[in-house]
């Protein structure tokens, strides 16, 4: 598992640091909330990411190899854990005061988040999971397959309950999901979600090695852009209000 990442392994923690950078020049008032509401989860994330790439290029050289398997994964946990707690803190509502933070250090812990970092690991899992399909054969395969079935459908119940959680949380969303002429709108990318999936299940039932990665990747990204469709024209959803994307936006006329 470890030599069929160690050639991907840092050119898939890049997009971390271009997602960053680009908030900030798109979306200035998105960057600076993000950051001092979720500081906590972010730092552990960066401090994941570090200890997996510690771990991954001191595994073939290291007399303590053992150690390294066990870093990688914890490494790999947190990582994905901080990543759930901050996108459920950030689509669960942000205490917003007049374009800044306004809650406490430990805001981004809560019931929402915990549920989107646990649904995010299952994700990860699937994820990981299909991509072994791919480049594994034999017993490693086979098992591969079967933490993909399983995880796959924990991230379906799972997702499902998040898209259900954040439509009765906010009246804003509920009324576009209850209101015919936006219904089409926020409910197509869930629905081809849902399609995907059933294409991703089917293709883990015949064996296919390619498919089952590609339709779990399209089923992910479906899904993520019908929740951020959902939210739409909101860019960062509060307790008391919410931040539109043309106010977060770096082009906007009046600062605060």
């Amino acid at each position: 598992m470890a030599a069929s990442l160690k050639a991907v392994w840092a050119s898939n923690q890049t997009w971390l640091v271009l997602l960053g950078g680009m908030s900030f020049g798109a979306f200035p008032i998105f960057y600076s909330l993000l950051l001092s509401s979720l500081y906590v989860p972010i730092t552990l994330m960066l401090f994941g990411l570090i200890f997996r790439g510690v771990a991954i290029n001191l595994s073939g050289h290291s007399h303590f190899k053992f150690i390294w398997g066990p870093v990688f994964g914890l490494g790999s946990l947190f990582t994905a854990l901080a990543q759930g707690f901050a996108a459920g803190a950030l689509f669960g509502g942000l205490n917003i005061d007049r374009f800044r933070f306004a809650g406490g250090m430990w805001d981004w812990l809560n019931p929402f988040a915990a549920l989107a970092a646990l649904t995010l690991l299952c994700c990860y899992l699937m994820l990981g999971s299909n991509y072994l399909i791919l480049k594994t054969a034999s017993d490693l395969q086979a098992r591969s397959r079967r933490v993909a079935r399983m995880s796959a459908a924990a991230t379906l119940v799972l997702g499902a309950a998040i898209f259900a959680w954040n439509v009765l949380r906010f009246p804003y969303i509920r009324e576009q999901w209850v209101h015919p002429a936006s219904f089409v709108h926020v409910a197509i990318l869930p629905f081809f979600a849902v399609v995907a999936f059933l294409f991703y299940w089917r293709s883990l039932t015949r064996h296919h090695d390619l498919a089952p990665l590609l339709w779990s990747a399209l089923f992910v990204e479906l899904a993520f852009m019908g929740l951020s469709a959902g939210i739409h024209p909101v860019i960062i959803p509060g307790i008391t209000g919410h931040i539109a994307t043309q106010q977060a936006s770096a082009i906007r006329e009046h600062w605060p």
